[in-house]
This record gives structure tokens, sequence and C-alpha cells, in this order.
């Protein structure tokens, strides 16, 4: 595996990470056995990736080896920072090996896949039997798997994903997301069989307590 130096920025803001801390608090008393946790924003902005790996970083502080997986293949934001060229897509295509898109963290516990570049089919990448058999063989490795979607509003994307995962969560921004937008999006994980845990609100005013809500 090669290694990649994590600097989560917002560890800086303590009300954050209380935050993001609660939220791993509300997950390990959910009414089920939270493995496979995936994370989907109801509209473009929401940040739904740095709330994923901001809690897949507070697992990994537990001893349990965890594994942010970027599945957004729509968007390389990750990749590009990281200068990662290899990632799910080349795995999905047969271009690369798992072993060579897990890359391993400076934090203890932690491991990465990233999209690596974007394909020109990522919905039938994501539905084929190749990511079915991903997430199986990921199970059997790792203690938690916290996965980073594309918005649910207008692509199916999430929606295979969520079906895979033991519980989904909505992100929302506080002042950007129209409360008909999160009620569609709820609505269309709820009707295709994925399991909500709840939602997290995101971007809140200054003048709030925390930039993150846990509801």
């Amino acid at each position: 595996m090669k290694l990649l130096t994590l600097n989560l920025i917002e560890q800086h803001d303590p009300k954050f990470m209380e935050a993001i801390n609660v939220l791993r608090t509300s997950i390990e008393f959910a009414d089920k056995e939270i493995k496979i946790l995936s994370f989907a924003g109801c509209t473009e902005p929401e940040g739904s990736w740095k709330i994923a790996i901001n809690l897949a970083e507070a697992f990994s502080k537990l001893d349990r080896k965890t594994l942010f997986l970027d599945a957004n293949l729509r968007d390389k934001e990750l990749s590009k920072f990281y200068q990662v060229n290899s990632g799910l897509t080349e795995y999905l295509q047969h271009k690369a090996t798992l072993k060579e898109i897990i890359y391993e963290t400076n934090k203890e516990h932690l491991d990465l896949i990233l999209p690596g570049s974007l394909p020109e089919n990522p919905t039938e990448l994501l539905g084929g039997r190749d990511f079915i058999n991903l997430i199986e063989t990921l199970k059997q490795q790792y203690d938690h798997i916290i996965i980073n979607v594309p918005v649910v509003q207008e692509l199916v994307d999430g929606i295979i994903i969520g079906r895979l995962s033991d519980g989904v969560i909505p992100v929302i921004d506080q002042d950007r997301t129209k409360y008909k937008q999160a009620e569609e999006t709820k609505h269309k994980l709820k009707r295709c069989g994925c399991h909500i845990l709840g939602c997290v609100f995101n971007q809140l005013t200054v003048t709030k307590k925390s930039r993150l809500r846990v509801m």
C-alpha cells in the first residue's frame, strides 16, 4: 500500500470535532450494527465528504480498522488534491488491483480509496457485480467502511450505494438546501429501501454553536 498524509483542517475546530464525536456515538447506539455507512448530499455544496472522512478518522481512534471510500465517481477533488491517479474507477475497469487502490494514511487504522479518474459510465460501474463484490471483500477486511456518495437529488449512484449500506445519512446545508429538496431526498432513499439513520446539518451560521449539527 502507498501512504497518504492527511491534514484534516476541520480538526482545528473543536466544536466541529465535538459534533463528529457525537455523531460517532449516535451511530454506535443505532438500532442495528452499522458497519457500512454512506453519506449523501441533497445538493452539491453540503461537503458530505468532509464529514465522512472526519467520522472515519474518529472511528479509527477507537483502534478499529476503518476505510474511507470516496465513491463519488463524478468528482475527483480528493484524487486531484492527493495526486491519486489510480482509484475506484480503475479497479472497476479492471485496470488496477485492490491492493493498488487502497492507501494507508498517517492516521493509525485509517485507509482510503479515492475515485481516481472520472469514467464515462459511473452509474453502470457502481451498479455492476464488481462493485458489489468489492464491498463484500472490504467488509471482511475492515470494522467500519464510511462511504461518500454523489448527491441523491438528481443521480441514482447514491441510491445504488445506499442499498448496499447498513445506513445512510443525508447531509443538509443549513442555508442552501431547501426543505423540499431534503424531503425529496429522504423519500427517494426510503422508497428504494435505504435505511436512513438521521441527518446532519452542515454549514450552520456562525451565531450557532457549531458548523455541524447532528439530528
